[in-house]
């Protein structure tokens, strides 16, 4: 804790600079809502990443965007983004299960614990991202919606023909193109985009080759129908170096690698139709109907030490979204009003087999759901509003496995679940651009397909976790030169998933409800600009997760850093010339499955970035540096239970990046 003090008093000091920009609350943003609307009309914590940000600084990934934003901690295994969550207002290992990520309101997570592939997104499609933080979102997108919604919003077509080119180039043999055609005629619109990614990683067994196609067509027919056309195929291959052990670190360098041979071959492709129609004074509607495939090839011969190493997986995802949103006064007041139905259908299966390719096991798992929400705004002044909205999920799994060895039966169950979300609030927005909010939320999360089994066994005692959210803030403009942001917020969680590394029916590990959890939290975000050329901006974060009753009683949740800085500066020598500087601190955490809190922590660490472009015609140069001191750190570390062995994935030190964009 005396080195978080030091630091912090440190950056009190001397300011740095953070990437990204305080919100605009002018800006119109649609994940709120699931409709258009403006940001300082939202009543909730709400972070919008444009595209300025990104294309001025360092981010190679989406996942580096979201670095900067209050109250998320992102966790790298291997630095190359092929395996990584983030973490939404600190949920530790299971953070990914309780964020929805959305591209263009189109949900990518996954029904089973592999997460979110970051890779998968080409950071240049990409026209903004809005992130709502808290529970809110839990009526519009459901189940996992526990802490927060990530909505990434790809460009669209828009104007005269345009080619662009884009290459990268960086440390650790990094190699990146992409070509991209855009436009629009009368009718059409429309967006191409083909790119690539080679990096030999910073670790041994790290590589990333991964290659992406997307389409994004909108055709008008008649003055009030819009179709849409959706589509992207993904194709990657990674190393999966493994953990190293502090006995390794103590022997080999930090680059090492002990899984040598370790890696996974995946593919994934999607298609989404797409139809709109506006009915006038009676509003809008929406139909989606979605199709997703994703096929994953998993070689774990380290890994496993040589037993049954291959996992073949198999995710196809149909979905069927609907929604009508609504705008009428209602007895001399304004009135919005959206309702929707959303139907998605899971088909997985993973099969177990031996080195010499023969199947071990399969497991096959269907997951239906069927969902109805409505959200309604109402303004009970012109500056006050009142926001009311409920929704009801019906969840089912049909479980079917077999063990060719006969090892452990055959398992043939099924399982429903009911669950409701709710979110309610009161957002009164005394200026144009700045607004304070009181919101009451639940939201839940149903358990992971592969968290019902534990060494062969089905746990059909497993609940959905629910959380009841409390949140109040402010969204501050003073004046055009300086405005801030402030949450208060606490989330009291009953049956929260996890994993209990002592359960199980062996004690060997099972996944379990933890009766009650708490987070308590503070966010905080400035923007100021003293001249036109130069400006400081940053957030801090506070964040107490801790276990309620049973055995780790007032204990820390693993993984939950109690305090997180960023701040820096932006400056403009010259109109095309811009330099960033910018720090992140991250504050000391217990390794996972350390619930009894009984061992030393993961240490805290500070990364300084720093990045110059310049623009000149139809050019675009950018340098930078990521971790510019060469701190060794780690996001991600796991400790023995019993032992209290521990083993660490090892971020990069100091590394390059040079971006070059020329569009024709």
């Amino acid at each position: 804790m005396k080195k978080t003090l030091t630091v912090l008093s440190w950056l009190l000091a001397v300011p740095f600079y953070l990437m990204a920009q305080q919100i605009n609350l002018e800006q119109i943003v649609v994940t709120p809502y699931r409709y258009p609307q403006a940001a300082g009309q939202t009543c909730g914590s709400l972070t919008v990443i444009g595209q300025e940000d990104i294309e001025n600084g360092n981010p190679v990934t989406v996942l580096d965007s979201l670095r900067v934003v209050p109250g998320i901690v992102v966790r790298d295994w291997y630095g190359n983004s092929a395996k990584a969550s983030i973490d939404i207002r600190g949920f530790g290992e299971q953070a990914a299960m309780n964020s929805v990520v959305l591209i263009d309101s189109r949900r990518i997570n996954e029904v089973d614990l592999s997460g979110v592939d970051w890779s998968q997104i080409p950071l240049s499609q990409v026209e903004r991202i809005e992130v709502i933080r808290g529970g809110s979102g839990a009526v519009l997108y459901g189940d996992n919606a526990v802490s927060g919604v990530v909505n990434i919003i790809t460009k669209k077509g828009r104007g005269k023909p345009k080619l662009s080119y884009k290459s990268q180039y960086g440390s650790y043999n990094f190699d990146s193109e992409e070509l991209s055609l855009s436009g629009s005629l009368e009718k059409l619109s429309y967006q191409l985009t083909g790119s690539r990614i080679h990096t030999h990683g910073y670790r041994n067994n790290s590589y990333l080759k991964s290659y992406d196609f997307g389409s994004k067509l909108e055709y008008a027919f008649g003055p009030d129908w819009n179709l849409r056309f959706d589509s992207g195929f993904h194709k990657a291959d990674f190393g999966l170096p493994g953990n190293l052990s502090g006995t390794d670190l103590e022997v080999f360098d930090r680059t090492h690698s002990k899984y040598g041979d370790d890696y996974v071959k995946e593919k994934d492709y999607y298609f989404t139709l797409g139809l709109d129609k506006d009915f006038g004074q009676w509003g809008e509607s929406s139909v989606d109907l979605s199709f997703r495939n994703r096929d994953a090839y998993s070689y774990f011969l380290g890994a496993n030490a040589g037993w049954n190493p291959i996992l073949k997986s198999y995710i196809e995802t149909f979905s069927l979204t609907s929604k009508h949103a609504f705008k009428q006064p209602f007895f001399g007041h304004d009135n919005s009003l959206i309702a929707g139905i959303d139907i998605y259908q899971y088909d997985y299966s993973a099969d177990t087999y031996n080195l010499s390719d023969q199947l071990q096991d399969f497991n096959d798992i269907n997951k239906t759901t069927y969902a109805a929400y409505f959200q309604n705004e109402f303004s009970i002044f012109e500056k006050l509003k009142l926001i009311g909205g409920y929704r009801r999920e019906k969840v089912s799994y049909d479980f079917d496995y077999h063990d060719n060895s006969g090892t452990y039966p055959d398992i043939d169950r099924k399982s429903d679940f009911y669950q409701k979300a709710y979110n309610s609030g009161l957002v009164y927005s005394h200026t144009e651009q700045s607004k304070v909010f009181l919101n009451i939320s639940r939201s839940f999360r149903t358990p992971a397909t592969d968290e019902y089994f534990t060494w062969g066994s089905l746990n059909l005692d497993l609940k959905p976790q629910v959380s009841d959210n409390f949140e109040i803030g402010t969204e501050q403009k003073f004046n055009d030169n300086f405005q801030a942001g402030l949450s208060l917020f606490r989330m009291d969680l009953e049956n929260e998933l996890y994993y209990n590394p002592t359960g199980g029916p062996f004690a060997f590990g099972a996944n379990e409800n933890y009766n009650k959890t708490r987070r308590d939290g503070i966010e905080f975000s400035f923007d100021a600009k003293f001249f036109s050329w130069l400006e400081l901006y940053g957030n801090y974060t506070y964040l107490k997760a801790t276990f309620r009753g049973d055995s780790y009683a007032g204990n820390t949740i693993p993984m939950v850093p109690r305090n997180k800085v960023l701040i820096g500066m932006r400056w403009l020598p010259l109109e095309s010339l811009k330099i960033d500087l910018s720090t992140n601190c991250i504050d000391e955490k217990f390794y996972i499955n350390d619930q009894a809190n009984r061992y030393d922590r993961i240490g805290a660490y500070q990364t300084i970035n720093l990045s110059l472009s310049y623009s000149r015609d139809n050019w675009k140069f950018l340098a930078g540096v990521n971790n510019l001191a060469s701190r060794e750190y780690s996001e991600y570390g796991v400790r023995n239970a019993t032992t209290g062995a521990y083993n660490l994935y090892p971020n990069p030190t100091r590394n390059f990046i040079v971006k070059v964009n020329y569009e024709f």
